[in-house]
């Protein structure tokens, strides 16, 4: 999770990185917040908080078919191993050249 706080706003960003730059799976920043309520003071402790809440919020919607099969059956189970094919790395030469 990422919190980047400016003189006029609060941006929290859930991120991973990949080669080629980071990717960012979902933000919530604090000038959206008049639209829950929240109409002064987007920069202070209680606008990062809700902010932040904003953010879970929109997680859990991205993952509620992950949600509900998790609390439908929350004990782990095991996946059964596949049969790989083992590959062989110092392969023989095939020919002289």
């Amino acid at each position: 999770m990422i919190v980047r706080v400016t003189n006029r706003d609060i941006i929290c960003q859930i991120a991973y990185a990949r080669i080629e730059g980071d990717m960012i799976v979902c933000a919530a920043y604090a000038h959206e917040l008049p639209k829950y309520g929240v109409k002064v003071g987007l920069t202070n402790d209680a606008a990062a908080y809700c902010t932040g809440l904003l953010l879970a919020r929109r997680m859990e919607e991205m993952y509620k078919k992950a949600h509900a099969a998790i609390r439908e059956n929350p004990v782990y189970e095991k996946k059964p191993k596949k049969e790989v094919k083992k590959k062989r790395w110092n392969r023989p030469k095939m020919s002289l050249a």
